[in-house]
């Protein structure tokens, strides 16, 4: 693992200019220190498996609970 963005589900993620972003340094592309075991893990699952822990996630979130409504947003709960 190198950290710089040019691996699996990060390859085409770039931080936005003037923004902090908590996970990536500006300019050079490498994920901070204290991410990389995160993005080591994230970047060996496969798009289903991502898919299903998102999945499991919200659902999770639902049934305890842990919701917030989004006004605009036809669907109300997100």
């Amino acid at each position: 693992m190198n950290g710089k963005f040019g691996n699996d589900i990060f390859r085409s993620y770039q931080p936005l200019h003037g923004f902090w972003d908590e996970m990536a340094m500006e300019g050079n592309g490498a994920f901070r220190d204290h991410y990389q075991n995160m993005v080591h893990t994230l970047c060996q699952l496969t798009p289903d498996a991502l898919s299903r822990k998102e999945a499991l996630a919200k659902e999770l979130f639902m049934n305890q609970g842990i919701t917030f409504t989004v006004y605009f947003d036809e669907g109300g709960v997100e």
